[in-house]
């Protein structure tokens, strides 16, 4: 009985049959009930009677709402019937039994690849209602509705506002949406943009990470406000790759935000498979970006290489065979573990007569074999001073297939130079450079002159270790040979000049130093006491030296190795510091041409832009304003606006940089085309107090500014117009400006408000006080 006399308070909607009711709000109230002509469930939403009262407001509830029900996406609520009925406007929608946002978030807590996958569905949602021209304005966890599979659907366009139209769904005056989830700009009554509802999507996203929104309070205005002031609150620690995701949703001007909801659902879908593979592998999360990017760019080297290994089978030198067979037979006659007696004797004995057998026939090949090698002979051997190979064949292979992110096997170098005389510069000035850092034991170190690739355990040391260790061993092998090289020593040195002796002990002098160099760390610096001056200057004197093209190429990849641990650090900068300080000296090293190509493509403007706000403002470490300042191009050359405008303000106050006026105004002029209000102002600035002024053309890009309410620009046209400067002189117009600039005057408290080149606003105001006698 209870029962029918509700169903008596139900509204009539000829044609539906309310079963129940699901749901009440302010405006509306959302009922179970049953389309009588297909006899199907559906959401009934009712409005409020008293709206359909209100002039107009019904013929655009259905305008509108026949827009809305065109939508039609797997992750957007289908819209069945819109209407006006005895005074009751009303929509049937798609009944969903699964429950809001609200009710599963808690349980989904501590699951970030819920979050991501939720957060992805919605922005694709969001970008198709975009794509045909309608912002939602109202995202929240009660309008994200779940089909039992699931899957999310994004509900409630009752606030929706056409992009092209003036009209609105809601009273005039009044501010639109849920003031939790509401942008910035929605607090001044706008947001007609697609980024209010990225905005608002970052909001659910973070309150999904931590089950918390990131401004909250009990007053609506503080809400309000601290969404326009608050800073964008930290996620915890194990979240933290995600930080530079939320920065961009969340960041208070709409323009620094992502306006593309598909580029931003791949962007949620590859940080899903990302994260994924952390839970596996967290060097995964570390190396992804690089990896992905190093497919593409290893796909045409890739099948170069393929078609020449089809061609036929690429046969190693007769010396790499030689070195190792030596190492491993050595390795039998230094093991006497779980070999008996009698078996060693005769297994040291057999292994000694090889050793014989194989230092005559390395003689014998090094008497023959002046030119057929695919490497020059190494000159420090009195046999090669005759014979080498043509400068056109004096080549190291490289695998080129193989990964760049995988650390290099220096058994065949990966080095391929094409080096002359004339082409090595002994005078090149090394940049101040950092000393590679070595985690080589001392004891791994200084490994002998007998020790061979056996020697090598690959799992306790690190990659730069195990690189030095490699090329110390392949080092002691060729000494290996030398040493079983049985030509009589004297006859052999009375036929050599005095001069050539000379040189020779000089290139093994050089060869000597060069090899500490590399066990001590000392690669590109300190300047001319590293490992690369020497090699040069060991291919000045031998340019087909084998040795020192080797080393050069070792060096090249200890400098890519200790490059790849700053990247995995998320320090992208100093490791393409580190990469281009190298080429500079060893400029035709493929794997460090290739990881520079690979660290380039992995930068992206957001990301580069908030670690740049880091380092500049000191959070979350030590603040840094020359690595700010690296960051802030990037992201200006990737085309962040307001990089391009931060940039030029290190340009112009020598913040971080080198001081450069006409570099600043080139970023502020880019900026400022774009739209970028503060831009404008500091272009204008520029003009009239930079090193490259031209007054005439700064009234234009100030007026500007101010137009768009910057207000620091109305104090400078109030000057412009009192003196005379770059406008006509008006005492009129300069005290309306001034007035206005009341509002917000120029104090010490604007450097942290605003990004504005410190020397020419400081010249400004002392402009100002003169013209006013008076400061701001």
């Amino acid at each position: 009985m209870q029962e029918e006399t509700d169903n008596l308070n139900y509204p009539d909607i000829p044609g539906y049959k309310i079963l129940s009711e699901l749901g009440r709000g302010g405006i509306a109230t959302v009922y179970l009930a049953v389309q009588e002509s297909l006899d199907r469930q559906v959401a009934l939403k009712v409005m409020s009677p008293l709206l359909a009262m209100e002039p107009d407001y019904a013929e655009r509830f259905i305008r509108e709402g026949r827009m809305v029900a065109q939508l039609s996406h797997s992750n957007i609520i289908t819209v069945y019937n819109i209407g006006l009925q005895k005074h009751q406007l009303f929509i049937a929608m798609e009944y969903i039994a699964g429950g809001n946002m609200r009710n599963l978030m808690q349980e989904h807590l501590n699951d970030p690849e819920w979050a991501l996958s939720i957060a992805g569905q919605i922005a694709l949602a969001l970008g198709y209602a975009h794509s045909v021209g309608i912002i939602h304005r109202d995202v929240k966890p009660e309008n994200i509705l779940f089909r039992e599979n699931g899957s999310a659907v994004l509900t409630d366009f009752g606030i929706a506002k056409t992009i092209t139209s003036n009209t609105n769904l809601t009273r005039a005056g009044t501010i639109i949406g849920t003031p939790k989830y509401m942008s910035p700009e929605q607090t001044d009554g706008l947001g007609n943009d697609p980024r209010t509802d990225i905005y608002s999507l970052g909001i659910i996203l973070f309150e999904m990470l931590t089950g918390k929104v990131p401004y909250d309070s009990e007053n609506s205005m503080a809400v309000l406000y601290a969404h326009v002031h608050a800073p964008i609150p930290d996620l915890p620690d194990e979240l933290s790759d995600l930080q530079p995701l939320l920065n961009n949703l969340l960041a208070k001007k709409a323009e620094d935000r992502t306006d593309d909801c598909d580029g931003l659902a791949e962007i949620i879908r590859i940080t899903r498979r990302e994260r994924h593979y952390a839970l596996k592998d967290p060097s995964r999360m570390l190396e992804a970006n690089l990896t992905r990017e190093l497919k593409k760019a290893s796909q045409a080297k890739n099948k170069n290489v393929q078609e020449k290994q089809d061609s036929g089978k690429v046969l190693l030198p007769w010396r790499e065979k030689l070195s190792i067979f030596t190492g491993y037979i050595r390795g039998l006659l230094n093991k006497p573990e779980g070999i008996q007696d009698g078996h060693k004797k005769r297994l040291q004995l057999l292994a000694a007569a090889l050793i014989s057998s194989i230092a005559l026939i390395a003689v014998i090949s090094i008497w023959k074999d002046n030119s057929s090698d695919s490497v020059g002979i190494s000159e420090n051997s009195p046999l090669t001073e005759n014979g080498t190979a043509p400068i056109g064949q004096t080549t190291v292979k490289q695998d080129e297939s193989s990964a760049i992110l995988a650390s290099p096997d220096t058994s065949t170098t990966s080095y391929k130079p094409s080096i002359s005389t004339d082409e090595i510069k002994t005078k090149t000035e090394t940049p101040a450079f950092a000393e590679l850092q070595s985690n080589t034991n001392d004891s791994e170190a200084e490994i002998g002159d007998t020790a061979t690739r056996t020697d090598i355990n690959p799992v306790e040391e690190n990659q730069t270790a195990k690189l030095i260790s490699r090329f110390l061993a392949d080092e002691s092998n060729d000494e290996l040979v030398k040493q079983h090289q049985a030509i009589p020593p004297v006859s052999k040195e009375e036929k050599k000049p005095p001069a050539l002796s000379n040189r020779q002990k000089k290139i093994n002098r050089l060869l000597t130093h060069a090899r500490t160099a590399i066990k001590d760390g000392n690669i590109i610096s300190p300047e001319n006491a590293n490992s690369v001056t020497y090699y040069k200057q060991v291919l000045e004197l031998s340019p087909r030296n084998r040795r020192a093209l080797r080393g050069l190429a070792v060096s090249g990849n200890l400098i890519a190795e200790n490059a790849r641990e700053k990247y995995k650090a998320d320090e992208q900068d100093l490791a393409l510091q580190e990469i281009n300080a190298a080429l500079l000296q060893i400029p035709d090293h493929k794997n460090l041409l290739s990881l520079k190509q690979t660290l380039e493509a992995s930068f992206n403007p957001n990301s580069s832009y908030a670690k740049a706000e880091k380092l500049y403002r000191g959070v979350g470490g030590p603040q840094n304003r020359a690595r700010a300042a690296f960051y802030y191009k990037k992201a200006a050359e990737l085309g962040h606006i307001q990089a391009m405008n931060d940039i030029g303000v290190a340009y112009a106050d020598g913040d971080g940089i080198r001081r450069d006026d006409k570099q600043a105004m080139e970023w502020f002029k880019k900026s400022a085309k774009l739209g970028n209000s503060e831009a404008m102002y500091n272009l204008a600035l520029g003009y009239l107090f930079s090193d490259v002024r031209n007054t005439d053309k700064a009234l234009p890009w100030v007026t500007q500014a101010a137009e768009k309410e910057y207000r620091p620009a109305y104090m400078l046209i109030g000057w412009m117009t009192t003196t005379g400067t770059g406008a006509s002189a008006n005492r009129v117009k300069a005290i309306r400006w001034d007035l206005k600039g009341m509002v917000n005057p120029i104090s010490s408290v604007l450097h942290s408000q605003y990004r504005i080149p410190k020397k020419w606003q400081d010249d400004f105001i002392n402009q100002y006080k003169k013209a006013t006698n008076t400061g701001p």
